[in-house]
């Protein structure tokens, strides 16, 4: 029939006594046993069950088949959505690509008469697909989120054992639900974008053609927003402004400013090409590696034209004593309500105790 062995477990403190069977090993101890009729031989009860679902009573056995296959099927079911998930979002790009090259054609031609323009169906259908893909995706990110919930608890509540397979179901609903919510929100962004491109242009192109290069400020710079001057207003001195190249700032970045003098920032920019919705500016300060000061400021939305917006910080007295003089770098991010970044850029602000001629 098999053979006997005799091992000593620390957890209990007493030995056990395993008989080795043809088709697995049954655990004999001194008590807390129960009668097995299925397999007509004794079993640990749930107190002392070990990691093997074989090797279970039979009570706990069933619970945890149970467990699993709810889980299963919990797995099945976000795969079937996460495939139709997929093939939603294929023909959503395949939509896309008409679209661009809509996009790129009226860019091209700005003075396109109204009964020459490209059929409206891309974009409707790219619109359509979208609400349908918006809505499956929310449906499917609800139901992986009960999954979750439901696997969290069964896990919680069961302090007997961790069975492998429900762990890497949770593993699996928790990378799918993660993955979704990226694509969502990565697709909700482009969308946007494009949307917004699309109803620029059509207006340029149906409404005034000749209105189109008022539009834009710089032929050559494609961002929908760029900085033109960063300017130093000091009080009892005229105005300084360090000139940047279709966005890009210049060589030397650094403003000097005597101790205790008030002075302030103004920031020049454009915005064209399309509207910017919601614009938020991050000011930080930063001396010896150290973040000092950070800042928002809502500057509002703008429409797109060849005419400079402004925008000036409050009014700072630089700071006096020997511990202040010094270099601090000041470093400002532009982005939308969508927090998308639309400028970026850093200079420096010298503190020192008087002027050189």
């Amino acid at each position: 029939m098999g053979m006997i062995k005799i091992r000593y477990c620390s957890s209990l403190k007493r030995p056990l006594y395993t008989v080795l069977t043809v088709r697995h090993w049954v655990i004999l101890l001194s008590e807390n046993m129960y009668f097995s009729f299925e397999h007509y031989t004794y079993l640990p009860n749930n107190e002392y069950v070990i990691g093997h679902v074989e090797h279970m009573s039979a009570p706990l056995r069933n619970e945890m088949d149970s467990a699993s296959e709810r889980i299963g099927k919990y797995a099945t079911k976000a795969r079937d959505l996460m495939t139709k998930y997929e093939n939603r979002h294929n023909k959503m790009m395949e939509l896309r690509a008409d679209n661009e090259y809509l996009d790129d054609k009226l860019l091209k031609d700005h003075g396109l008469q109204k009964n020459s323009l490209p059929a409206d169906e891309p974009m409707e259908k790219v619109e359509s697909a979208w609400v349908s893909f918006k809505t499956l995706a929310g449906d499917t990110i609800s139901l992986l989120e009960t999954a979750k919930r439901d696997i969290m608890a069964e896990d919680e509540n069961d302090k007997r054992i961790i069975m492998k397979e429900v762990k890497q179901n949770l593993d699996k609903v928790q990378k799918m639900l993660s993955d979704m919510e990226e694509l969502y929100e990565r697709e909700y962004d482009r969308l946007h974008l494009q949307t917004t491109r699309k109803d620029q242009l059509r207006k340029l192109v149906r409404n005034d053609p000749q209105r189109g290069p008022l539009h834009i400020a710089h032929e050559h710079v494609r961002a929908t927003l760029f900085i033109d001057a960063l300017c130093l207003i000091t009080d009892g001195l005229p105005e300084y402004k360090l000139k940047f190249l279709r966005g890009v700032p210049p060589p030397d970045t650094t403003l000097l400013v005597k101790e205790g003098r008030l002075y302030k920032f103004r920031i020049d920019f454009y915005v064209h090409r399309s509207p910017v919705h919601g614009l938020k500016y991050r000011h930080t300060v930063h001396r010896l590696g150290e973040r000092i000061l950070e800042e928002w400021y809502y500057l509002g939305d703008f429409e797109p034209g060849r005419s400079v917006q402004t925008f000036a910080l409050p009014l700072e007295r630089a700071p006096e004593g020997s511990f202040h003089l010094g270099v601090y770098t000041l470093k400002g991010i532009m982005v939308d309500k969508y927090h998308r970044e639309l400028a970026a850029w850093r200079w420096f602000c010298k503190i020192i105790r008087s002027y050189v001629e």
